[in-house]
């Protein structure tokens, strides 16, 4: 906001326009917060189990592990920005520099679950 003199407060970027978060935003986003937790919460049973129990360590569980691990990364590192972006719309609120991160890691561990169920076939 400009004063008086002209001077630009750094509580509000010149030229940008609010963002409006709209009760859809609000249902949609709440909904892949759930699945984000859901997500990391159960992966991280299957982790628990398979570390606890002696006869579940087979060649296959290990796997599992594998894809559990890889589970949670993509829950982590991609779902959840993902699920905040979809609360606020258009809008991002981290800046610029972790939007190119945040796509870094959603393509990066998409694509090694995507290898890891392949190797299985």
């Amino acid at each position: 906001m400009e004063d008086s003199e002209g001077n630009v407060s750094d509580t509000e970027v010149v030229g940008a326009t609010p963002h409006v978060i709209t009760w859809a935003n609000i249902v949609v986003g709440s909904i892949l917060y759930v699945i984000v937790l859901v997500t990391i919460l159960g992966n991280l049973l299957v982790l628990v189990a398979l570390k606890s129990d002696r006869t579940l360590r087979s060649t296959f569980n290990y796997y599992i592990v594998n894809l559990a691990v890889t589970d949670v990364a993509v829950a982590v590192s991609a779902m959840s920005f993902k699920a905040t972006q979809a609360f606020y719309g258009e809008y991002w609120p981290f800046g610029e520099a972790l939007c190119a991160v945040w796509i870094f890691f959603d393509y990066g561990t998409k694509k090694f679950s995507y290898v890891n169920i392949i190797c299985f076939i």
